[in-house]
């Protein structure tokens, strides 16, 4: 919303001063006494009572240069995937006694949350393995890969899927995207928010234990309170 006022105010800004500008030259060109001096310094002081307050509430640089993002989502490169899906699969690996794949993991949870959540969203509005990625890293340049991303109605939301053993590294991980997360809403004035659905564990030893997400639960209740993070939990 602030940034559509930016946007209104600066293409006010520069018509009313066209607008200004057409006039006087108008006004030499032709030898017509259109303003007086009277009338032009009326006109500066009441732009000068409009303009000034703006200024100072938006900033002139906000105003002069139309915002351009420095920290957008975009679609992660296939080699940047396979290497997540390959630290996935070790711990999957060591666990897992089923025959499914992680793919083939993520799919049913992916269509235990659907139906759990009673979500008017489908499978293909869940767009996979998206990054938020940041022009100017001032701290590091990790990118995680979040495992979902959807928009709709201005709603955006990210999604991570978890169905192996949460362990220290999982929680650095998570604070790292929670911090992308953080700093993409401060740039783009956005509340795009990370839903961490857990898979419970179940008798393939595919999930999270009970453990697990209670910790996790405690640990990111900062994040949870201020909604920059919920927790689902799913059975598949």
């Amino acid at each position: 919303m602030k940034n559509n006022l930016k946007i209104v105010y600066g293409v006010f800004y520069v018509i009313f001063w066209l607008g200004i500008c057409f006039l006087l030259v108008l006004q030499v060109l032709n030898s017509v006494p259109l303003f007086n001096q009277e009338s032009i310094f009326l006109i500066l002081i009441i732009s000068a009572l409009i303009l000034i307050p703006m200024f100072d509430k938006f900033k002139i640089k906000d105003v002069v240069e139309i915002q351009k993002s420095s920290i957008r989502i975009t679609e992660a490169s296939e080699k940047e995937s396979d290497e997540n899906d390959k630290e996935e699969m070790n711990e999957f690996t060591s666990q897992n006694v089923s025959k499914l794949t992680p793919a083939e993991v993520r799919e049913k949870i992916l269509a235990s949350y659907i139906k759990q959540e009673k979500t008017v969203l489908r499978e293909n509005d869940f767009h996979k393995n998206r990054q938020i990625i940041s022009l100017n890293n001032t701290i590091n340049t990790i990118n995680p890969i979040f495992t979902w991303y959807t928009s709709e109605n201005h709603t955006e939301k990210l999604y991570e899927a978890k169905f192996t053993v949460i362990n220290s590294a999982y929680y650095n991980k998570l604070y790292v995207m929670l911090s992308k997360i953080r700093e993409y809403n401060a740039e783009n004035n956005s509340v795009l928010s990370l839903v961490l659905i857990l898979c419970e564990e179940n008798d393939n030893k595919i999930g999270v234990s009970n453990e697990n997400i209670d910790d996790i639960s405690e640990i990111f209740k900062p994040a949870i309170q201020s909604k920059l993070l919920e927790i689902k939990t799913v059975k598949i």
